[in-house]
Order: structure tokens, then C-alpha cells, then sequence
């Protein structure tokens, strides 16, 4: 609408000047000279200020699951950019989920926190530039303007188990892991012998209780597995 009125007013501004002899005639050509200045006024002022715009803010939240292979590991990833101050991260919404999603760069702000949930959640706030009501919309509507993405706010809520590393040190971790396979599994066993020992040295009847020892064996197991893990992963993160 206000394109027609800029385009009109010029229009009859030129009419009425070029033929206007009489005082009311030359009011009119003031009149067509103001609307068309200030029709060029208020679109400099919507495409500029945003003139007759409001901001949107519009929360979504969604359940994230880690991206790690193993049961036992829990990760956020990212992705450094440039002196590694910013960063992308990546996550997905369902473990069938093929392909990850990345958080964007266009004026998007990351930040995680941990949380006492057992689930994980990213809550994204974006904020968009959106027409005051209907008579503005179809003013300056033509310019393609409403709904124009300003910024987003990504908050990602972690669980304390789950570990927050980068892509590059993923993959170093992983390379640890499988260095580290053959002999994890003698150490395990080893760890998982000597701990039962001292079980049964102070409680002698776990040595007639095999399902106790085998309960006490995985939670060794575990117990080591992840031990070596920690250790792995404060000596990539360093």
C-alpha cells in the first residue's frame, strides 16, 4: 500500500504543479508534495526502524539424546569457529535421528547449564520483527518485511553426568578407548578380582553367593571402566 501511495502522490504532486493556477489548485500540489515526502518518510523509517513493528519471542523446547556411541557416555558436541570463542553445536532429537542438527552463527547465542533432570533439553527463544496489527501489515506488508528473524538464544540443559567436548576432542577420545580395548579388559578384570576379594574379606558370605558376586562384579566393572574413561578425559580437556 504505501508503494501505491508514494506513486500516486508523485503522480498527482506532477499533475497539479504542472497545471495548478489557482490558490486551491497549489494547495492540492502542497498537499500531494506532503504525502508523497512522507510516504517516502515512513518506508526509510520501516526498512531503518522498523517503524510500526514489534518484537516476537517465541520459545521452543525440545529433548536432546547424547551423540555418543556408548551407553555409558553421555555427550554435548560442538564444533570451534575461528579463535574458538564461538561455537556450533550439535545434537539430536532421537537416536534414529541420521543426521545431526547444528545451532546456526547468524546472530545465535549458545550457552549450556547443567541441570538435576535425567533428560536433556534445548530451549531455543527466538526473537523475530512482526507487524503491530493488521493496518500496518497491509501499509508496508509489500516489503516483505514481517516475521524478519533478528536472533536466537539457545540454552542447552545438560544432566551432571553428561560431558560437554568438542569434536576434536571426541575423536581423540574415542582413539583413547579403542588404543586403550585390548588391555581395558585385562585391567577390568584384574580391578573387578581384587575388589571382590576385599568384599568377601569383610563379609565372608558373598563367597558362597554367586549372584551377589556377579551383582558386586559388574558394578566393579563399571565402576573401573568409567574411572579410566574420567582419567581419559581430564587429559584431553587439559
Amino acid at each position: 500500500m504505501i508503494v501505491v501511495l508514494v506513486i500516486l502522490s508523485a503522480l498527482l504532486f506532477a499533475f497539479t504543479f504542472i497545471f495548478a493556477k489557482s490558490t486551491w489548485q497549489y494547495t492540492l500540489t502542497a498537499i500531494f508534495g506532503i504525502l508523497f515526502i512522507g510516504s517516502i518518510a515512513l518506508m526509510e523509517m520501516n526498512y531503518s526502524h522498523h517503524f510500526g513493528m514489534k518484537k516476537e519471542y517465541t520459545l521452543k523446547e525440545v529433548s536432546i539424546v547424547s551423540l555418543a556411541d556408548s551407553d555409558q557416555l553421555n555427550l554435548l558436541l560442538y564444533q570451534p569457529l575461528g579463535t574458538g570463542e564461538e561455537k556450533v553445536y550439535l545434537y539430536k532429537t532421537k537416536p534414529s535421528q541420521k543426521k545431526v542438527t547444528q545451532t546456526g552463527t547468524n546472530h545465535v547465542t549458545n550457552t549450556v547449564k547443567t541441570s538435576d533432570n535425567n533428560q536433556a533439553i534445548l530451549k531455543s527463544n527466538t526473537t523475530r520483527w512482526v507487524y503491530k496489527n493488521s493496518m500496518y501489515q497491509l501499509l508496508f506488508g509489500i516489503s516483505g518485511n514481517n516475521k524478519e528473524y533478528i536472533s536466537r538464544e539457545n540454552t542447552f540443559y545438560i544432566p551432571k553426568d553428561w560431558l560437554e567436548l568438542s569434536t576434536d576432542q571426541a575423536k581423540k577420545l574415542g582413539e583413547e578407548m579403542a588404543n586403550k580395548k585390548d588391555s581395558l579388559e585385562t585391567e577390568t578384570k584384574d580391578y573387578v578380582s581384587s575388589k571382590l576379594k576385599e568384599a568377601v574379606t569383610k563379609d565372608p558370605t558373598l563367597a558362597t553367593n554367586k549372584d551377589k558376586q556377579s551383582e558386586l562384579s559388574q558394578k566393579y566393572a563399571t565402576e573401573y571402566q568409567q574411572k579410566i574413561m574420567s582419567d581419559i578425559i581430564k587429559d584431553i580437556t587439559k
